[in-house]
C-alpha cells in the first residue's frame, strides 16, 4: 500500500495542475507541512496554499512527514487549532 501510496504522489497525480479550482466555500482546504518533510516542505506547502484561494496553512516547526508519529503533543498544537476552527464552522 505504502508503495502505491508513493507513487500516486509522486507519478500520479499534481495537485498543482488543478488547485485553483478547488473552492473552499464548499470545502475548506487545510495544508500542514513539517519543518523537515522531504517531499512536501514548508516550502511546498507554502506555494501550493497560494493556489488554493480560501486555504489555510501552517508549517509546523520541529517535525517531518508524519508529525503525529514523531512528536504527537507537538503535532496536535498545530492540529487543534485547524479542528477547533472546522468545529465551530456550520
Amino acid at each position: 500500500m505504502f508503495k502505491g501510496d508513493l507513487y500516486y504522489y509522486f507519478a500520479e497525480h499534481d495537485v498543482t495542475k488543478t488547485a485553483e479550482n478547488i473552492d473552499t466555500s464548499r470545502c475548506a482546504v487545510y495544508l500542514m507541512a513539517g519543518e523537515y518533510d522531504p517531499d512536501a516542505n514548508p516550502d511546498e506547502g507554502r506555494r501550493l496554499a497560494g493556489m488554493i484561494k480560501g486555504s489555510k496553512f501552517v508549517a509546523m516547526e520541529g517535525l517531518g512527514h508524519f508529525g503525529m508519529c514523531e512528536n504527537y503533543p507537538v503535532f496536535k498544537t498545530y492540529l487543534m487549532p485547524f479542528l477547533r476552527e472546522i468545529a465551530n464552522t456550520d
